[in-house]
């Protein structure tokens, strides 16, 4: 069994979504439905969504949300299962930042332990941007307050963006709350 495939005790997941193509929403309740019926991975909770301005070549508006997960799957397997979520949603990865159908990002982990840290060509744990970005910190402070990333809350670090780093315009309930 390879790395990617391997299981591991459960670990505390934290995924961004986002969307900027077509029915946004539609796209994201796909995710969290396709997240949900895969093995090893249970989902626990989701954020609010967030309507924010795009970053980079992107010119549509996106729809972001988190969610929070329980996994045995081992981080790089659960990354493959995000990426193929994507493919099954029409999201063609071409290293352009521009518009998309759907953006999963494995933004942290939490084991037993203590946080996760993962460094390889296919993942880095936890993910090296989020905490410069409010549409990834505003729905994990939702999620997950005490989360750290980078020395500090995810909240604390939401709090401590310059105005210019802000994107998120307007924060919606959306989905059907999960169960914990």
């Amino acid at each position: 069994m390879s790395e990617a495939e391997a299981t591991r005790p459960p670990w505390r997941a934290f995924v961004g979504l986002g969307a900027s193509l077509d029915d946004q929403r539609l796209h994201l309740e796909a995710a969290l439905a396709a997240l949900a019926d895969t093995p090893g991975v249970e989902l626990r909770a989701h954020s609010r969504l967030y309507r924010t301005r795009p970053v980079g070549a992107a010119q549509n508006l996106f729809s972001n949300a988190a969610a929070e997960l329980r996994c045995t799957l081992a981080p790089l397997a659960l990354m493959q299962r995000l990426l193929e979520i994507e493919a099954e949603r029409g999201r063609v990865r071409d290293g352009t930042r521009g518009d998309r159908s759907l953006d999963l990002d494995l933004l942290a982990g939490l084991s037993e332990d203590g946080p996760l840290q993962v460094e390889t060509p296919a993942l880095t744990l936890p993910h090296p941007r989020a905490h410069d970005r409010d549409f990834a910190l505003a729905p994990l402070c939702e999620l997950a307050p005490s989360l750290e990333l980078a020395g500090s809350t995810v909240c604390e670090q939401l709090r401590a963006l310059p105005a210019a780093a802000r994107t998120v315009l307007a924060i919606t309930d959306w989905l059907v709350p999960t169960a914990a």
